[in-house]
């Protein structure tokens, strides 16, 4: 596979003497493939059990003993297990690299573990103290030297770390003093910040403040601690990164410490090893403290109009950086978070990762947001295609959904730059910013769950299906019944509202309330995504009083029998002249794979208003342009889904070589 992720997307271009969209087209029916399911592999999968003694009755341990070995077994689905996340190259901070432990299995005998002491040491100890009889590490329990069984462990290593109950890192760079004891102490309790104050016009709200307790060397004592802190190589590596990601908060840090075992360390916050040399801290309480105190570090300095560490903040951020709060705070430092998916924020992290076989991005990218389509890497390597052309294509065929719609094409506005883009920057651009108004929890889980149905790319654009709904007409509410009413009560405020004029889509709404709304039961079309669309078409009423009718093209005309219509909010005059559309789809999850923790929800939902033109109507698939997020909710009790296209962006479509060329009109 050719590596070309340092590469501007024009010079890629360019060595083809096809298009990009062409090469897209064909990378998908060439390399593109329903992702395996997990299960297949995790029902041959392997753990190590920690075993003592010297007969052949091995019992598990949780004492210190001698003789002590790790033994490979079948995982049944019953035994929990710790699943290690290391990086295999040796630190700086160890000696040299020792393998003393033995793994023992029925098939092969006893061996040499392929990985060192200084990691097993470490992690067995953390076992006894935790009473963990399992432990699962990729370079025991795959067969490394197997390329299918590697291939199959890639694609299933997410399912892995999820449905582990112990999911722990190993890191070497050390906390040296008391003094950086006390300082991380003081960081994961908080001390070092607080919420702003507010100032007129609510400029400062929401933002956080340093205390005034903290002086300026003691800034850059915290921040210089921070960059040694994150300077470890897990931090850096794609795989560790995945394994993470997976297991949605619950990844533990074993930090090294240089304070003796007669140090006194708060096992409360750092865990039971402390006697033994190692600390345990939580990653994402860690990096949301550490988030929290570079935001907070800028904001006071902006707001004294001093001079900041502008690099070192960036470089923090870059590592530890947690998306929720960088999406809130990025402003400060002028980062482009807001309204991203967070499939995109994943993909531009894995960018600037470390690996050691650059094709594995491919594998951890799918993994990290559920992708459903993923890329065989074995036929790309075999054919040497380009690696960015692959990305490109995994994300489209994935459903992500993107800017096409003109001047709204945010590479339209910058074709000079964008040229030059690498693929990362690149989808980093042209990803469909909406932001809906659900609250700050679950905000990005919900945008990633924001994607096409059933896409398929050709080559006048993505291929999807879906319902197109006309907007009729506005409908105002009172702004004064809806102050500080539940979300129950606004809906029975707009079931009032339309009874006059709507009678039909009065009733619809009235027993979704009724039997529906918020109920675990009710599941048309989705009930997580009706009963989300519902809160969020009220979050935007409490905003604007307003919302609008509309109904589904090539939907039912019977005034007796089902009905197909919608209630939208949005910004913007519906007149004759420039009439409105919404394209809404759905699709419910399918459950996942048994045993695995934290089963994310993969409904996938979508809400756009878009263009479309009349001569694009009478298409078997008519060419839709996206404008805007749109709230609704949409009742579908007869419309046929039908095929949409929604047409490449036209830096993309016309070939980033010529790019300065295309007017605003053509794109």
């Amino acid at each position: 596979m050719n590596n070309d992720l340092a590469v501007g997307l024009r010079e890629i271009a360019s060595r083809h003497e096809k298009s990009l969209i062409e090469r897209i087209v064909e990378t998908q029916k060439r390399h593109a493939k329903v992702k395996e399911s997990p299960l297949a592999w995790i029902t041959r999968m392997k753990v190590l059990g920690l075993r003592s003694g010297s007969g052949s009755t091995a019992t598990p341990i949780r004492t210190s003993h001698q003789n002590e070995w790790l033994e490979l077994t079948d995982f049944t689905g019953s035994e929990k297990y710790l699943a290690l996340s290391y990086v295999w190259k040796p630190s700086s901070y160890e000696d040299a690299a020792q393998y003393s432990w033995k793994v023992r299995s029925s098939k092969s005998g006893t061996r040499k573990a392929e990985v060192r002491d200084a990691v097993l040491d470490r992690v067995v100890r953390y076992m006894k103290h935790y009473s963990v009889d399992y432990l699962w590490v990729d370079g025991e329990c795959i067969n490394q030297k197997d390329p299918d069984q590697k291939m199959q462990a890639m694609q299933a290593m997410d399912k892995v770390y999820n449905m582990s109950d112990w999911p722990l890192a190993v890191l070497f760079v050390p906390v040296r003093t008391h003094r950086e004891l006390e300082l991380l102490t003081d960081l994961l309790q908080g001390t070092f910040i607080r919420q702003a104050s507010k100032r007129k016009q609510g400029q400062w709200d929401g933002e956080l403040t340093l205390e005034p307790s903290l002086d300026e060397e003691g800034e850059y004592e915290v921040l210089d601690f921070l960059h040694r802190l994150t300077s470890d190589p897990w931090w850096s590596r794609a795989w560790c990164f995945q394994e993470e990601y997976v297991v949605e908060g619950s990844m533990e840090l074993l930090i090294p410490h240089f304070l003796g075992s007669s140090a006194h360390i708060d096992q409360g916050l750092f865990g039971r090893l402390t006697k033994s040399g190692d600390l345990v801290l939580n990653s994402h309480q860690f990096r949301t403290e550490a988030t929290k105190f570079v935001f907070a570090y800028v904001y006071t300095a902006k707001r004294k109009r001093k001079d900041f560490d502008r690099g070192i903040c960036l470089q923090i951020l870059d590592i530890v950086g947690k998306y929720t709060l960088m999406g809130k705070h990025g402003h400060l430092l002028d980062l482009d978070v807001q309204g991203k998916s967070m499939s995109t924020l994943v993909l531009s992290d894995l960018g600037v990762k470390h690996y050691t076989v650059p094709s594995d991005i491919l594998n951890i990218a799918a993994n990290c947001n559920l992708y459903s389509r993923a890329m065989s890497t074995t036929s790309l390597d075999e054919t040497g295609d380009s690696l960015s052309i692959a990305i490109l294509t995994m994300w489209f065929s994935n459903g992500e959904t993107f800017w096409n719609n003109g001047l709204a094409d945010p590479t339209s506005k910058d074709r000079g730059r964008c040229a030059h883009w690498n693929v990362f920057q690149y989808l980093n651009s042209i990803a469909f910013d909406a932001c809906p108004p659900i609250g700050e929890q679950g905000r990005l889980t919900y945008r990633k769950k924001f994607r096409f149905l059933k896409p398929k790319l050709t080559a006048a654009g993505v291929h999807t299906l879906g319902h197109l709904f006309r907007i009729r007409h506005a409908i105002r509410l009172e702004a004064d019944v809806l102050e500080g009413s539940e979300p129950e009560e606004v809906l029975s405020f707009v079931v009032k509202k339309l009874r006059g004029a709507e009678p039909r889509l009065a009733a619809r709404l009235d027993r979704f309330i009724r039997k529906e709304f918020n109920k675990l039961d009710a599941t048309y079309p989705s009930r997580r995504a009706m009963s989300l669309s519902a809160k969020n078409l009220v979050s935007r009423l409490h905003e604007k009083p307003v919302f609008y009718v509309g109904s589904v093209l090539h939907g039912t005309e019977d005034t007796e029998g089902p009905i197909d219509a919608g209630i939208f909010a949005f910004d913007g005059p519906v007149t004759s002249q420039r009439p409105r559309y919404v394209f809404t789809s759905w699709e419910e999850g399918s459950g996942g794979t048994p045993g695995y923790k934290n089963q994310p929800e993969e409904d996938k939902y979508m809400s756009i208003r878009v263009s479309v033109t009349d001569s694009s109507m009478a298409m078997a698939s008519p060419q839709l342009r996206t404008e805007a997020w749109t709230d609704s909710l949409c009742f579908y009790e007869c419309a046929q889904w039908r095929p949409y296209t929604f047409p490449w962006p036209a830096s993309l479509h016309y070939g980033l070589a010529a790019a300065n060329d295309i007017s605003s009109d053509e794109a």
